[in-house]
């Protein structure tokens, strides 16, 4: 399946792809940028893309895929932290309250709270506890 979301959205991103390439022009004003852009884009393509789904589908021995999701919350919570940490950018309150209900969902997901459920129409008659599976 990301083999095939790969290849088409490679192909629908193509003629954009095509149509800048020939808007800047010759081999000269491609040798213009800076060897520090074209690094960034190898790492971008080598280790956001290709690791990550490479150590994604190893994790898929091991763990389910359900479980394996509800870990892609912690992403954007982890992105904060790191850009704070290592490129000087600030955080907000707005940003700390996203990353709480991140981790209060994803700790909600994994404790498997217990569901309360009541029997038909018996008013004052004992509840029964069931797993949420």
């Amino acid at each position: 399946m990301t083999t095939w979301n790969y290849l088409f959205g490679g192909l629908l991103v193509l003629p954009i792809a095509l149509n800048r390439a020939a808007a800047l022009g010759p081999l000269p004003n491609w040798q213009s940028i800076p060897w520090l852009a074209w690094a960034c884009l190898a790492f971008s393509a080598i280790f956001s893309s290709t690791l990550a789904y490479l150590f994604y589908f190893w994790l898929l021995r091991y763990l389910e895929a359900s479980q394996l999701s509800a870990f892609s919350y912690l992403l954007p919570v982890s992105a904060t932290i790191l850009g704070i940490l290592f490129l000087g950018e600030r955080g907000s309150w707005s940003e700390l309250f996203g990353a709480a209900l991140a981790l209060c969902g994803l700790s909600l997901y994994r404790i498997r709270p217990l569901l309360l459920i009541s029997p038909l129409l018996g008013p004052g008659s004992p509840a029964l506890l069931v797993p949420l599976m």
